[in-house]
């Protein structure tokens, strides 16, 4: 026999079984949302890393001709690289983590109407400025950039702020000739605060890279340039 206790006890269970449904489906639409309300599409890139202070050992640094796929990084590049058979214009930076590895391709590019230097629309290749210093010339500022990132793809100098000082750069000319170059510090600086020195196609031979970092802002542009100079290497 039921009672009335029974009746209001049964229903007050579904009662609440269903409130706590409800309360669960809110809560997952929420973290959906807010998950997404900070998906810019383009992973900021850090600022200078604090320790990069010296290179990795040499014996780190010794290329291989054993290459591997980076499949799902956005990159698509061999961990590790060889550097008499890169191929012509192409820069090579190596790292410890070889899902830092810098390999990329880059072409000569000059300035648009709006003033900015050209960059390729595919954020795995890099521009060499075409009016300043070449690869293998003998004076001049070699100034490769690149993105940071592009529609959620990582750039190939997404890593540039965490290349430790020191560590041995390859880049070939147009005909192949491989030279070597060694980093400084990387620097993070305002946009606006580029020097002007960086395109400059005479004075002391030396690389410099750059791509965006800092903040990211509103209008998903990032508010500052990451820099890092090279010297020849002999």
């Amino acid at each position: 026999m039921r009672t009335r206790g029974g009746s209001r006890r049964r229903r007050w269970l579904i009662a609440a079984g269903s409130f706590v449904a409800v309360l669960a489906l809110l809560a997952g639409a929420w973290m959906m949302v807010d998950a997404n309300r900070f998906d810019t599409g383009d992973a900021p890139l850090p600022g200078p890393a604090s320790d990069a202070t010296s290179a990795p050992p040499l014996d780190e640094q010794n290329p291989s001709s054993v290459m591997y796929d980076i499949a799902g990084e956005g990159l698509g590049v061999p961990r590790v690289v060889d550097p008499q058979t890169m191929g012509p214009n192409r820069i090579y930076i190596p790292s410890s983590d070889p899902f830092k590895v810098v390999y990329a391709p880059f072409s000569a590019a000059g300035i648009a109407a709006d003033g900015q230097l050209v960059i390729p629309s595919n954020p795995s290749n890099l521009t060499l400025y075409s009016g300043g210093g070449a690869v293998c010339g003998s004076q001049g500022t070699v100034l490769l950039a690149g993105h940071v990132s592009s529609h959620g793809k990582k750039g190939a100098l997404h890593y540039l702020a965490s290349v430790p000082q020191g560590t041995l750069v390859y880049a070939t000319c147009s005909d192949g000739t491989l030279t070597k170059w060694v980093t400084s510090a990387p620097q993070a600086a305002p946009k606006d605060s580029l020097p002007q020195g960086v395109f400059n196609a005479s004075g002391k031979r030396r690389m410099v890279l750059v791509t965006c970092g800092g903040a990211l802002r509103r209008d998903g542009t990032f508010a500052d340039n990451v820099r890092v100079d090279l010297l020849p290497v002999d």
